[in-house]
């Protein structure tokens, strides 16, 4: 709008208050917020009348109670005030007040019990040195052995709650009964249960159960051990941190008691790990001899307290109990000969040393030290039993840890056994343990039925994206647990576990306790199921068979090469059947690959790997056996693990090899579950010499060590280098104290670290084929049987009954000759004439009735200046009708000797 002088006026108008309209919300509110204030203003006016209430009513209190002290020196009236007063005046009262009141009591028997508790009170009174060594002497007639329980705890309070650090002379007056007592009673007792944490000031603790548990005077502690047995680990801890400091004398009584207690505790204590000391240790095998007539006592403490040592602690008692020639034979005798009469804890603590010793000792001297060869075998029968009767038994009696020991030290047995050959029988020694009834029992079904639990979780594992190292790892982890995981399931599902499900349990845990031969059926059992989910997986409803054979060119002058190009990227593909074509110098054989061509390929493979060592691929120890070589290079490490998954063929086909593994290696394939490690004494089968060598330095003084200028390192050939064992190894020195650990590191080195990668590659070859916890079901000494055949000499007259002849029959005079001549041969003979036949010098496991074709013997013609030929490939002999036995056993042994077959035709 605009005015006279032509600027704009902005009209004003007057639009009301801005402040917003209180709703009925806000004076609610606000009235709400000015209640609460007024109400805390009053509880502040409360709190400063209260406060000045107190003040006003304490400073007329001080000054009433010192006008009365100072008023009355007479001692009556003095101990009738202390005895009215005595807690009231502690918020009143300063040190030296109270000092001149007690001095003023006289010591009248009366005011002692009120003294004592001015002495156990010292946390709610102000205290000084002075006053406090006043009222330990003041009470000194009350300290009589049958002190009241209320006197005793007075003492333990003053000595919890005491702010400063006690004097010597202090606490030996604590302690000291009145009179020249001789002897603690009663509630004098309760001061061994004193809590630590509960002293304020850690030097009084130490200096307190140093002084009591040095003192001359008798304890009769386990009079009082019901009362504190809530308690009990407190004594256990102040006896420990005490230990260095009590006497000879009573020392032994102390660690009765000590042991006494443990025998009682359940709950671990950690605390005693880092307060055991070595002289501690022997004492506690001393107290073996003051306690022999209560033995079970003994045992039962001296577990508990094991079990709550650390690793080296435990480790050093072992040590302790096998060089304490009395206790160590009690134990054994205890185990051997009465079994049935032994505490669990005892079993666990023989089991436990020997799982100690039994791997890092040599073996020989377990046996010319510790336990005999007889004594060993009666131990391993008895734990047998026992861990038999267990999974047979209608319900576990045996704790988990303890259970897992005893599995521990069965296989350290067994192991130990495949070395030292200790048992009698081998492995059929334990056979008799298992009643007849479950042995009958036939488990295929629930074998099977695990194989495709086992399969549902390894399809999870190989649907992941994984290297072949990455996916060996996982298949490892795997086979760790899900056995038991199977067994948990199984038992739910069933409610209970039925008499198969306990033999499936015994053929998990303890295989060998079955009959070997059995086990071999059940092995057979998975090939057989597997050979047909993967006929039922390849075939259309299984109406097509013999159209997936996996073909392949093989020239026989590079047969691995060629066989690693056809076959080795593909996996579990190649359980398939194979159709081979051998090329030679003239060009293709002739042949159609019914089953023998296989098994040649197979064996011309194993030859060339194996037995010839062209490439390198494996090394040979001293008594002849293979095991993978550690220097290979990276393509040679894909052709180790493709033999593995071709001695995995030759398992699955059911073909023998002859190929003799190092039987360290042969373990290290049965224990892929515990990476594939194996124990020191193992060292013998790869290098004895270096084995011996090692086991001599046990024997050698410190000078001659010191001579041998040995440090914690190893050698590493190709590159020059020196690998440490341990932390700084290069510069730590082997002595007398560390030799045993420089011979296991070492040992640990060359068997298992060295090794490692070659190892597992095969193993996971091998795997693709046979899964590790197939071949978990036999010792190493099975799995050689299993892979080569047995050692033994063969039945004659089971190869007479399963042949077959052609231009021949049973009544031909050749045919009688032959048999004449092979029943005349040597063990030795015999075995060169399988390896003529079969190409390996064993029978097969089950019999000559399991060959496939079954052995056959050919008229070869009437030319008898010929020698004998073979095809094994299809189990043939060419036998040439001699018609004259000498002639007949001269070719024959002549042939054999000097190896002569010829080619497939």
């Amino acid at each position: 709008m605009m005015n006279f002088t032509g600027q704009t006026n902005r009209r004003t108008v007057n639009m009301g208050s801005r402040v917003p309209r209180k709703t009925k919300d806000t004076i609610l509110r606000n009235a709400e917020l000015e209640r609460i204030r007024r109400q805390r203003e009053k509880a502040e006016m409360v709190a400063i009348l209260t406060i000045q209430r107190h003040m006003r009513k304490r400073i007329s209190n001080k000054t009433t109670y010192h006008s009365l002290i100072k008023r009355n020196d007479n001692d009556g009236m003095m101990t009738a005030f202390l005895k009215v007063f005595a807690k009231r005046l502690y918020s009143y009262l300063e040190p030296d007040d109270f000092i001149y009141l007690v001095k003023a009591t006289n010591n009248q028997a009366s005011v002692l019990p009120v003294l004592s508790d001015i002495l156990g009170d010292v946390a709610a009174r102000k205290s000084s040195q002075e006053l406090d060594e006043l009222l330990i002497l003041s009470v000194k007639p009350l300290d009589i052995p049958n002190a009241s329980e209320h006197h005793i705890n007075n003492k333990i309070k003053f000595i919890q709650n005491c702010s400063y650090e006690l004097s010597d002379r202090q606490v030996i007056d604590i302690l000291t009964p009145y009179s020249n007592y001789k002897e603690y009673d009663l509630y004098w007792n309760d001061l061994y249960f004193i809590e630590k944490g509960t002293v304020l000031i850690v030097r009084n603790y130490e200096l307190f159960v140093n002084t009591l548990f040095s003192s001359e005077y008798n304890a009769h502690i386990e009079s009082v051990l019901e009362r504190h047995k809530q308690n009990l680990s407190n004594f256990l801890i102040n006896f420990l941190n005490a230990f260095e400091s009590i006497n000879a004398n009573h020392r032994r009584m102390l660690t009765l008691i000590f042991m006494t207690i443990c025998s009682e505790m359940i709950e671990p204590l950690n605390e005693i790990s880092s307060l055991i000391t070595d002289s501690f240790q022997t004492d506690l095998l001393k107290c073996f001899e003051w306690l022999e007539d209560k033995a079970h006592m003994y045992w039962k403490g001296l577990h508990y307290l094991v079990s709550q040592m650390s690793s080296m602690q435990r480790n050093s008692v072992f040590m302790l109990l096998l060089t304490d020639s009395h206790i160590r034979n009690h134990l054994i005798d205890l185990i051997c000969d009465h079994f049935s009469d032994a505490s669990m804890e005892a079993f666990s603590i023989f089991a436990q040393t020997l799982n100690f010793y039994i791997p890092l000792s040599p073996d020989d001297h377990l046996f010319q030290t510790v336990i005999s060869r007889e004594r060993l075998q009666s131990v391993s029968i008895n734990i047998a039993q026992f861990l038999v009767s267990d999974i047979l038994s209608s319900g576990t009696f045996i704790p988990l840890q303890e259970l897992e020991t005893f599995i521990e030290l069965m296989w350290n047995l067994i192991y130990l056994d495949s070395r030292a050959k200790f048992l009698n029988e081998g492995t059929s020694t334990f056979w008799g343990l298992v009643p007849e009834e479950i042995h009958n029992l036939n488990i295929r079904k629930e074998i099977l039925e695990f194989e495709q639990y086992y399969r549902d979780f390894l399809k999870n594992i190989e649907e992941m994206d994984l290297n072949e190292d990455e996916l060996f790892d996982r298949k490892k982890m795997m086979d760790q647990t899900i056995k038991k995981q199977y067994l948990d399931d199984l038992r739910y599902k069933r409610r209970g576990a039925s008499n198969k499900v306990k033999k499936l349990e015994l053929l998990f845990r303890f295989p060998f306790m079955l009959k070997f031969f059995e086990r071999v059926d059940y092995f057979n059992d998975l090939i057989e199921a597997d050979k047909e989910r993967i006929y039922n997986k390849n075939n259309f409803f299984g109406i097509f068979p013999g159209e997936n054979r996996l073909r392949a060119t093989i020239r026989r002058d590079h047969a691995l090469e060629d066989a690693y190009n056809a076959y080795g990227s593909i996996g579990e593909g190649f359980k398939e059947k194979l159709s081979i074509q051998f090329i030679n110098e003239f060009g293709p054989e002739a042949g159609i690959d019914g089953g023998g061509i296989t098994k040649e390929f197979l064996q011309t493979l194993i030859q060339e790997a194996f037995i010839k060592g062209s490439f390198g691929l494996f090394e040979v120890t001293s008594f002849h056996k293979l095991y993978p070589s550690k220097d290979v290079s990276p393509q040679n490490l894909k052709y180790i693990s493709f033999m593995g998954k071709v001695l995995g063929k030759c398992l699955y086909e059911n073909i023998l090899v002859d190929v003799e593994f190092a039987d360290f290696f042969l373990k290290k394939i049965l224990n892929v579950e515990n990476n594939m490690n194996v124990p020191f004494n193992d060292l013998y089968s790869l290098d004895p010499e270096y084995y011996k060598n090692l086991m001599k330095l046990l024997e050698m003084s410190e000078d001659e060590l010191n001579y041998m200028d040995l440090y914690f390192e190893v050698p590493d050939m190709p590159n020059g280098r020196r690998i440490p064992l341990i932390k700084d190894g290069l510069s730590v020195k082997v002595t007398q104290k560390n030799v045993f650990e420089y011979i296991t590191r070492i040992s640990h080195y060359k068997l298992n670290l060295q090794l490692y990668t070659v190892t597992s590659r095969f193993i996971s070859g091998l795997s693709y084929m046979i899964p590790p916890h197939w071949l978990r079901m036999f010792t190493s000494y099975e799995l050689k049987t299993l892979i080569s055949g047995s050692e033994k000499d063969f039945d004659l007259e089971d190869l007479r009954k399963n042949t077959e002849y052609g231009g021949f029959t049973d009544d031909s005079i050749t045919i009688q000759h032959f048999w004449m001549a092979l029943s005349s041969f040597t063990p030795e003979e015999r075995r060169k004439f399988l390896k003529f036949v079969f190409s390996v010098p064993t029978a097969p496991l089950k019999g000559f009735h399991s060959l496939n074709p079954l052995f056959g013997i050919r008229n070869a013609g009437d030319e008898t200046n010929r020698l004998p030929t073979a095809s094994t490939c299809i189990n043939l002999l060419k036998l040439p009708d001699y018609k004259d036995y000498n002639t007949l056993r001269e070719k024959l042994l002549t042939a054999i000797n000097s190896d002569s077959r010829f080619e497939l035709s």
